[in-house]
């Protein structure tokens, strides 16, 4: 990832998750995380247009519920709305991000974006990937990577 595409989303996501869910989150290098959670959520949407590709967002279980509980300002939810509160920051950062990128006049399809779960070796193989951004989000910890396919 080129690093003004690395700033932009590292902007962009402090931006949405303190707008959004009333979190404050810092970059981080992806060697200060240190989560100890054994179960995450993966929330992934791809898009096509001026650009094409996918944005990735992993967090713990708890911290989904987290998000979910600020958004909804409720202090009981249940699984699937911890996971729609996910995708709701993935999708609402998606399209901050490309606008960012490519204006506010570039056209883009969006996909729905979809849940996962995946265990300690998934997030840990997540985290290891080149274009991985480590975030410290109040208590918890979120990564997120944009993968740019192609420029049309």
């Amino acid at each position: 990832m080129k690093s003004d595409h690395k700033k932009i989303l590292s902007d962009v996501f402090a931006g949405v998750i303190e707008k959004l869910a009333f979190m404050f989150s810092e970059e981080v290098e992806k060697e200060e995380l240190t989560e100890s959670s054994k179960n995450f959520i993966k929330a992934i949407m791809t898009f096509t247009g001026a650009l094409t590709g996918t944005l990735t967002i992993v967090v713990s279980e708890n911290m989904c519920s987290e998000i979910a509980v600020n958004i909804l300002g409720i202090d009981q939810i249940e699984k699937v709305q911890s996971c729609d509160a996910l995708k709701e920051v993935l999708n609402v950062t998606c399209g901050n991000v490309l606008t960012e990128l490519e204006g506010d006049k570039a056209i883009f399809e969006l996909s729905v974006p979809t849940i996962s779960e995946i265990n300690g070796t998934g997030m840990t193989t997540f985290l290891n990937k080149s274009d991985t951004i480590g975030f410290l989000v109040d208590d918890g910890q979120a990564l997120l990577n944009l993968s740019l396919e192609s420029y049309k």
